[in-house]
């Protein structure tokens, strides 16, 4: 499964959009996750459970399927991001992590300050 992963606020609440591509499945994915901050102090937050993904739905999403779902939802999917998750497909990309930041460019998890 190829990952590609970008937070962004709507209306005060931060999110983790996952859009990918599933090997074993041979499918486009997406998944739209709220951020819980904590009660007690000191405790890091995290991704809930998704408020939208096609993971448990019985017909395959196109990619611009899963392209609108999130776009209705207020979500602005990083320039490139679509062509990516598309190479991926074309190449059966598996176990490939992509995260991209605010300026819509994709971030080398292994650097520095990441």
């Amino acid at each position: 499964m190829s990952k590609h992963i970008f937070d962004q606020r709507i209306e005060g609440q931060l999110y983790e959009v996952q859009i990918g591509w599933d090997k074993p499945l041979q499918a486009f994915y997406g998944v739209i996750s709220p951020w819980v901050e904590r009660e007690e102090e000191g405790e890091e937050g995290y991704f809930d459970d998704p408020i939208w993904s096609n993971l448990n739905y019985d017909k395959k999403l196109t990619l611009e399927e899963i392209a609108d779902a999130c776009r209705t939802r207020g979500f602005i999917i990083p320039e490139g991001l679509l062509e990516n998750v598309g190479a991926d497909q074309r190449r059966n990309a598996v176990n490939e992590v992509t995260f991209y930041d605010e300026n819509d460019l994709p971030i080398d998890p292994l650097s520095p300050g990441f």
